[in-house]
């Protein structure tokens, strides 16, 4: 089963501690990331720290990430972070 969720918050810090909230809270091995309409700074952060903490919880799981650009996946692709697949938007 796909977990499909959109982070909220105001600002960066917010937005990654609402996917750590959802992550630790839910049953998500499968968890898919709409951070489409952040910038690339933004989208890039939350992505490389959500995965992260993601990771952590399901070593066998995978984090679907939308993003608006393939830059934003050139960006973040070299850090190999073998649990994360990309979809632009």
């Amino acid at each position: 089963m796909i977990d499909y969720f959109t982070p909220h918050g105001s600002n960066a810090d917010l937005r990654i501690n609402s996917v750590k909230k959802h992550i630790r809270g839910t049953d998500c091995k499968h968890l898919k990331m709409d951070i489409s309409k952040l910038n690339a700074m933004e989208a890039s952060k939350i992505a490389i720290l959500c995965s992260t903490t993601h990771y952590l919880k399901y070593p066998q799981g995978i984090v679907d990430c939308i993003v608006k650009s393939k830059s934003i996946v050139d960006l973040i692709k070299p850090l190999i972070l073998n649990n994360m697949k990309f979809q632009v938007k």
